[in-house]
């Protein structure tokens, strides 16, 4: 009795549920293949600008990379929670996940997409970090963009958490608006690319729906478990 009790009291204190490792991995693999698989390929491809008027109307605020740069942990925070709500609605968001991976990187190679961006002035700590943003990331693999794609796929998950309470789900979709802003507040994408994000999104979300998505992982799990038997 007591080992059982310690054994729930383990579960309860451990950060990600057991059935969630196998689709994180799965996504971290396709998410570099998409990523920089995409952009090894694509190097010598002829690349399209795609801005319009809008984009040259909006303004470079390099302060806007705090919250550029702070995706990352809304991510972690909201696929974390995501995560442990329950398996059937984590496998469905991460096989959307990797629906969006392999439609992002057929999209990456058939029309690569580029934008030049202003020129960087300032010496203030904004600036500096913005800098070293461009100098990372290559203003290329641009349409849709996946920082607006991810940030909405974890928004609209958010919408069927049934154990977080209200304040997520609208932070989730504040904290996606903000996302959308900070992409050309900072010239990482022009607006056609958050549009693009958003589209994809709710098209993969459909796909996963419709074709049944998370069977994929449940697939992997019961082999998995056959060979350890």
């Amino acid at each position: 009795m007591k080992t059982e009790i310690r054994a729930v009291e383990t579960k309860k204190r451990l950060p990600l549920p057991a059935y969630s490792i196998l689709p994180l991995v799965v996504t971290v693999i396709c998410h570099t293949l998409c990523y920089s698989g995409s952009k090894l390929i694509n190097v010598h491809f002829p690349h399209h600008e795609i801005h319009s008027a809008l984009d040259a109307a909006i303004p470079l605020v390099p302060e806007w990379v705090i919250v550029y740069v702070g995706t990352f942990f809304f991510w972690m925070v909201g696929l974390v929670m995501i995560m442990r709500e329950d398996k059937a609605l984590c496998y469905e968001l991460f096989s959307a996940l990797v629906i969006s991976y392999a439609v992002c990187f057929v999209i990456f190679l058939v029309y690569p997409t580029t934008m030049e961006r202003p020129e960087l002035s300032g010496s203030g700590y904004a600036s500096q970090l913005l800098s070293v943003l461009w100098q990372l990331d290559t203003p290329t693999n641009l349409f849709p963009s996946m920082h607006c794609l991810l940030s909405w796929l974890v928004f609209r998950a958010s919408l069927r958490c049934k154990k977080t309470n209200t304040f997520f789900k609208v932070l989730s979709f504040v904290a996606s608006v903000l996302i959308f802003a900070s992409v050309v507040l900072v010239k990482q994408h022009v607006f056609v690319d958050i549009i693009g994000g958003v589209f994809f999104a709710e098209l993969v979300l459909f796909l996963a729906k419709k074709l049944h998505g998370e069977n994929f992982f449940y697939n992997i799990e019961k082999k998995l478990l056959k060979k350890s038997l």
